[in-house]
């Protein structure tokens, strides 16, 4: 569904999906939700990239709801979406058709998909420091696992540098 998806494309936690409000989402060329202190891990408010896949996100969501005011996901509870009222029931549906099923995916592991592309894509460790919001580039090291195709390159282009006239 569109808040798996939205996690993936954004790297955010569940909550801060979970908890957004319309009024927190900035659209245009530079989408993003504007996460407010009271609602972030660290305490510290943060802008969150949004690209243009998950603004079309959620522009279906408007229109399936009818809404573009109040909590993007309403529920009854805080933390439970009325859309969605059990996110890890949806994810473990999607990982048992995507041939995942008990391998121990969550959907926090959503955030290190998202950051194992972003490293597997060459971006620098402050760059998904900072789209993860943590203080430490040891917590983006846990998150990023690299994919053997980047390894296999990265060792290849070396051995191009290091011995030009062999390769």
């Amino acid at each position: 569904g569109g808040l798996l998806a939205l996690i993936g494309l954004t790297g955010a936690r569940l909550s801060e999906w979970l908890e957004a409000d319309w009024s927190e989402i900035v659209r245009g060329d530079d989408a993003k939700l504007m996460l407010p202190a009271r609602r972030s891990k660290n305490g510290a408010a943060a802008e969150i990239p949004i690209p243009p896949a998950g603004l079309a996100i959620l522009e279906v969501i408007a229109e399936v709801t009818g809404k573009q005011t109040g909590p993007i996901f309403p529920g009854r509870k805080k933390g439970k979406s009325k859309f969605m009222a059990r996110p890890s029931r949806a994810f473990d549906r999607v990982c048992a058709a995507a041939g995942l099923e008990g391998r121990g995916f969550t959907i926090h592991s959503l955030r290190h998909a998202f950051a194992s592309a972003l490293a597997n894509a060459g971006v620098p460790p402050v760059i998904i420091q900072a789209l993860l919001r943590h203080r430490t580039a040891a917590m983006v090291n846990r998150y990023c696992h690299p994919h053997w195709a980047s390894m296999s390159t990265t060792v290849a282009h070396l051995g191009a540098k290091v011995m030009p006239d062999v390769m």
